[in-house]
């Protein structure tokens, strides 16, 4: 216990999580990504892949050394999976329209059968975490119309 408590300690003071602890992190050694999105992705793989089902975003990015994590593109969330924002900021990038987060098999064909019903997923916020829709497009329920696009957008 002692021992995991260290770790924790050493974990919140460089921004890595240590899988003897229960948990990875994006900051993780062990993950090379060239985004905020990929990092959070490939840190749920890696946690998946150990058996670990805890991820942990801090509020440090230690790939951009921010407070800030962009997120570009949908983070997918497996089943039995518990993902914890530790006082960060989660912003979604300029000129994505998705969610921040989904269930991993949303919009598969295995996610329409029973079998490919997802349980257990969780995403909690402490610390402050926040989650923020990035910065304002001008769109709204009055400006969207059918496409769901701003207006004079270069993406629709």
């Amino acid at each position: 216990m002692l021992v995991c408590l260290t770790m924790i300690l050493a974990a919140a003071l460089c921004g890595r999580a240590f899988a003897a602890c229960g948990f990875v992190t994006p900051n993780d050694p062990e993950i090379a990504a060239s985004s905020d999105s990929e990092a959070i992705q490939a840190a749920i793989g890696l946690a998946a892949e150990k058996g670990l089902g805890q991820v942990t975003v801090p509020r440090m990015n230690a790939r951009t050394g921010k407070p800030l994590w962009e997120i570009e593109k949908c983070i997918l969330i497996p089943s039995d999976m518990t993902v914890i924002l530790d006082g960060c900021h989660l912003r979604m990038a300029d000129g994505v329209f998705d969610n921040m987060f989904r269930n991993s098999l949303t919009y598969t064909p295995e996610g329409n059968t029973r079998e490919g019903t997802e349980r257990n997923i969780r995403l909690i916020g402490k610390n402050g975490a926040v989650l923020d829709g990035g910065e304002p497009n001008g769109l709204n329920e009055f400006t969207s119309g059918k496409t769901a696009c701003p207006p004079n957008s270069p993406i629709c």
